[in-house]
């Protein structure tokens, strides 16, 4: 259950968990909570709500399966509550209580199934989220839930074309190599024979180091050609391949965002991830906040333990199972992202992307130490993707050395389906609605 390890006096009390040997439970040698505590939380949950999206015609109910031995569902209280999310311009983290809705406890005896029904108020929709809390007969809380009412589609609308009135003028210049697209405030250097984003200069001295993307984790993409052309609200390249990569379609926003359309079908095998990544100096970032699952990193077959809600975490280098323990751990893939900032010694970029099951890779780390090698990790340093890889066992022989071998959720990433996403840049903090 928990990393052991001897407290070195010699080394001025200096935790030693002999590298590898040790660390092997789901707390820190003091108890601190890893990811997998709270999976595990989740996976033996005596009350389980299966649901992974509320449905577009959602009344308020919803199927619950008590795995109590002997404890009627009667016996627990439920409560529901409508929240508002934090946006990207709050200082803080989190989300607001909007309304608070006692649920009636609905008597399921032990084994059984049975629902929920929510007294759901007639403005519901006009939130971001909806949480339901399960706390059992002793007074503590089992589990809680999360679900978005149309997020992240909506949310979208309002941070980019919410701020549209905010008009400049996008100028195209073709300048030797490179293809830029210009307003006021900023310019944004592209390719001309790759079509991949080089380099972006603000006025007011921002230039975020994100670039040398988006290329492809898995598959192959040969450029082949590019137009180029004014729209009413904007100026568009586009770029055609050749292989797994169809399309790229940059367009800049005349209120200064930044819109990245692409397009990619992977022949038919696996793979342990799929979508694109950037460059981005891992030295230079300082920390993200995003709305999300979180506040812990996931593997594909380890996604349990998170929850909906905007997170903030400050850069560290922790790996799990050694010292300094600090939790959660900054680097690795996180789930259902709806959007990111990035706060950079540079400044701050925000990415925001209007389709659901978004995986964020953040940089460079190891998945698990020891003998087995860990997963392989994309090309680049973040990466946005629509599959992530599972995660192996420790000190493990024969067939339980590959993932595939530990069941279903352990297989890898299918190919052979066209994936279509779009993602939406702001360098520098979005002007005001």
């Amino acid at each position: 259950m928990l990393d052991e390890g001897v407290v070195r006096t010699d080394l001025n009390g200096y935790v030693d968990v002999n590298r590898v040997n040790a660390p092997d439970g789901v707390l820190g040698p003091h108890r601190e909570k890893e990811g997998s505590f709270y999976a595990l939380k989740e996976i033996f949950s005596p009350i389980v709500i299966s649901k992974l999206a509320l449905p577009a015609d959602f009344q308020g109910k919803l199927a619950v399966e008590n795995r109590y031995h002997f404890t009627n569902l009667n016996a627990c209280v439920f409560t529901a509550s409508l929240v508002n999310f934090n946006d990207p311009k709050a200082r803080m983290a989190g989300h607001e209580f909007k309304k608070s809705i006692a649920i009636p406890s609905p008597s399921v005896l032990p084994g059984k199934s049975g629902f929920l029904n929510i007294p759901l108020p007639a403005d519901w929709k006009n939130y971001n989220g909806l949480e339901v809390h399960a706390v059992g007969p002793d007074g503590r809380e089992v589990l809680h839930w999360t679900w978005p009412i149309d997020l992240p589609e909506k949310l979208t609308k309002e941070l980019v074309f919410g701020e549209l009135p905010i008009q400049e003028n996008v100028e195209f210049e073709d300048q030797d190599s490179m293809l830029i697209l210009r307003t006021e405030t900023c310019a944004i250097q592209f390719d001309k024979t790759s079509g991949l984003l080089k380099n972006i200069e603000y006025k007011l001295g921002l230039s975020p180091l994100l670039g040398n993307g988006p290329v492809l984790v898995a598959g192959e993409a040969t450029p082949v050609n590019y137009r180029h052309f004014p729209e009413a609200d904007g100026y568009v390249l586009e770029f055609q391949y050749a292989g797994a990569l169809k399309f790229l379609k940059w367009k800049l926003f005349a209120n200064g965002w930044l819109q990245l359309d692409y397009e990619y079908n992977l022949e038919s095998g696996e793979y342990p991830f799929m979508g694109i990544s950037f460059d981005l100096p891992e030295s230079n970032i300082i920390g993200v906040k995003w709305l999300g699952n979180g506040p812990y990193r996931v593997w594909k077959n380890r996604l349990q333990g998170g929850n909906l809600d905007v997170w903030e975490s400050m850069y560290n280098n922790t790996h799990t199972g050694s010292a300094p323990w600090a939790y959660p751990e900054f680097k690795g893939y996180f789930s259902d992202i709806a959007w990111m900032e990035f706060n950079t010694v540079e400044g701050k970029f925000l990415v925001v992307s209007p389709q659901p099951n978004l995986f964020v890779r953040l940089f460079d780390f190891y998945g698990l130490s020891g003998p087995v090698p860990h997963p392989a990790l994309p090309v680049g340093d973040i990466s946005f993707l629509d599959g992530i890889p599972p995660i192996g066992t420790k000190l493990a022989t024969g067939l339980d050395t590959k993932t595939e071998g530990l069941g279903p959720q352990s297989e890898l990433n299918k190919g052979g389906m066209l994936q279509r996403r779009t993602l939406y840049f702001y360098f520098g903090m979005p002007p005001p609605r």
